[in-house]
Order: structure tokens, then C-alpha cells, then sequence
């Protein structure tokens, strides 16, 4: 399925993962907008929250990780996230299907979160609409409490609310995420690691899965995907390319679907972003539906996933030039 050519399969929100490099000029997001970026986010985050509770859904309870070092990309793909999951959300309310914002994701100049929030906060008006929400509150206490008022937003903070944010939607949907979802977001990031092995003759690609282990949960998968992504980041530290961190601060001991979809969304954009420093362009996207699968099948292609990975840094460590740039990354 994957010899021959250099896959990337879409997402479940057609190709939301993307890499691009920018000049050191553009490397930031100004504090002003970045502090304007974070009360936008909360509005929407407070917002969701007052659907939750016209919807009668419990809120999300939060999981133990850490995130550091989110940079622009990782901010810009997350609001893209939550821009897509607020229109599946409308789709399941009957709401007309609107298109999120043509912009290229290639594109250095194309990463204003401004048309991304819009388009999040149109979403949310007409789910308002649609459920009868008919009044706005002001953020609650627990959201703008994670900011200390009167100093500037970290972009580590902005990241952290948007994920927060695509957190609370999750609890909101009628056909919640299921396994073969996750499946295809772990797809995404093989067929990332296919194209970051390409450029070593010797790499086997795509290896054998290994062997198909029964009665695996989400939790399984979960921790699972965190081994893969301390694999990456040690790969990217010993070569000083800077990528988001994540550790988890205490147990995994039950996660959904959704936030194993969720967290291999942020290893698929990792790897996207390295796709695009080695090969200098954009991958080839396409659709690719799974049948119906259990969270064991999500397990073994995690697997493959994670050997993919282990040969990479073998690799990189026998090559000292890779990535021919030491840099970090936008």
C-alpha cells in the first residue's frame, strides 16, 4: 500500500497537518496579538462550556500532561482543529457545511490565527442557534484563571487553551470518536515516518507490524503514542530541532478515543513539520478510510509506527548532517 511513493493520508478533517519553515523576522507571534489570540480563545472556551451545559454533557476532565516549547505551528493547527471539530459538531445539528478558511498551510505568510477564530466563533454562534442558547456569560473563573493577569500570554498558554478547548468539544458530539478514527490519524504519522526514511537508502520504510496483541484499550494506545513521541523528540534533540513537549505528570489510567485521536493529531503534525525540512516540500495528501477497528488494531499500527521511528534515530545517528540544517523550527 505505501511502497513506491511517498504517502501522507488526510486526516478526518482533510489534511490538517502540514510543515513550513519561517524566516527568523516572522519567527514569533507579536505579544499584542498573541494576548488578543487568548481572550478570543477564552470567549470561545467559555462559550463551548455554556453549549455543554445546554446539551446536559459532563465537562472534560483534565489529563496529566505537560506541554512546553509550543511554537506558532503547533498553535495554528490546534485552532485549525478546533475549527473543524465545531463544524462536525454542526453537521450533527443540521447546520449548513462551511468551508474553513483556504488558507495554505505551506504558506509563511499565511498563519494569522485572526480568519481561523472567526471562523471558530461563526461556528459557535449558529450551534448557539441551533441548540437554543440564547445568552453569553463572561469566561469563568476556571478559564481565565490559568493566566496570571496584567503579564503577557506565552505562546505555551495560548496552545494550552486551544487544547483545552478541543477537549471540551469532544464531550459534545452525538457519534463520538471511535477507534478506526484514531487508526487514521496514526496512519497519517506512518506514512510521515515512510517519507522521513527516505532519504536512507538502506531504511526499510514501511516494516512489518508487530504481531496482533487482543483486548488492548485506548489507555493502551495512549501510552503507547507517548513512547512514539519521546522517540521523535530525542531524535530532534540530539539534532537541536526544537519541537513541542509532552510528558505525562501522573497516571493514564482511562482516556477516550477522542484524546488518543487527539494526541496522535500532535505527532502527525510533528512529523509533518520535519517532512517538510528534509524534503523541502509538501507531501502528497490523500483519503484513506478504514473499516471498523478495535483499539488492539490501533495498538499494532502504533507499533509499526514505533519502528519506524526507532530506525529513524538509528539512522540519524549514523548520518551527523541530518537533517544539513540545524535550526528550530517555526
Amino acid at each position: 500500500m505505501f511502497a513506491n511513493n511517498r504517502l501522507a493520508v488526510a486526516t478526518l478533517f482533510g489534511g490538517l497537518v502540514a510543515s513550513y519553515i519561517c524566516s527568523a523576522s516572522d519567527e514569533a507571534t507579536s505579544d499584542e496579538r498573541r494576548d488578543e489570540a487568548y481572550l478570543r480563545v477564552q470567549r470561545l472556551r467559555a462559550e463551548i462550556d455554556l453549549l455543554r451545559v445546554e446539551m446536559g454533557c459532563e465537562r472534560a476532565k483534565p489529563l496529566p500532561l505537560h506541554f512546553a516549547n509550543a511554537s506558532r505551528h503547533d498553535v495554528h493547527y490546534q485552532v485549525r482543529i478546533l475549527v473543524e471539530k465545531l463544524q462536525r459538531l454542526a453537521e450533527e445539528w443540521g447546520q449548513e457545511v462551511v468551508p474553513a478558511p483556504n488558507d495554505d498551510l505551506y504558506d509563511a505568510q499565511q498563519r494569522e490565527l485572526s480568519p481561523l477564530l472567526d471562523a471558530a466563533q461563526r461556528r459557535v454562534e449558529s450551534l448557539k442557534a441551533a441548540v437554543g442558547v440564547e445568552h453569553v456569560s463572561p469566561p469563568a473563573p476556571h478559564v481565565t484563571g490559568e493566566h496570571v493577569a496584567g503579564e503577557q500570554v506565552t505562546e505555551d498558554e495560548l496552545f494550552e487553551a486551544v487544547v483545552a478547548a478541543n477537549r471540551q468539544i469532544n464531550r459534545l458530539f452525538d457519534a463520538a470518536f471511535a477507534p478506526r478514527d484514531v487508526y487514521r490519524q496514526v496512519t497519517v504519522c506512518v506514512a510521515y515516518a515512510s517519507s522521513l526514511l527516505a532519504p536512507f537508502p538502506s531504511a526499510t520504510r514501511i516494516p512489518p507490524e508487530p504481531a496482533f496483541e487482543h483486548a488492548k484499550r485506548p489507555t493502551d494506545v495512549f501510552r503507547r503514542l507517548l513512547e512514539c513521541y519521546d522517540i521523535l523528540h530525542g531524535t530532534c534533540a540530539r539534532r537541536r530541532i526544537s519541537i513541542l513537549e509532552i510528558r505525562a505528570e501522573g497516571p493514564i489510567d482511562s482516556v477516550a478515543p477522542s484524546e488518543v485521536y487527539d494526541l496522535a493529531g500532535l505527532l502527525a503534525s510533528q512529523l509533518a513539520r520535519l517532512d517538510g525540512l528534509v524534503n523541502h516540500q509538501p507531501t502528497t495528501r490523500c483519503w484513506y478510510t478504514p473499516g471498523r477497528k478495535l483499539p488492539s488494531h490501533v495498538f499494532q499500527r502504533v507499533g509499526l509506527l514505533e519502528r519506524q521511528l526507532l530506525e529513524l534515530d538509528a539512522h540519524v545517528d549514523d548520518n551527523p548532517q541530518w537533517p544539513n540544517l540545524r535550526l528550530q523550527l517555526p
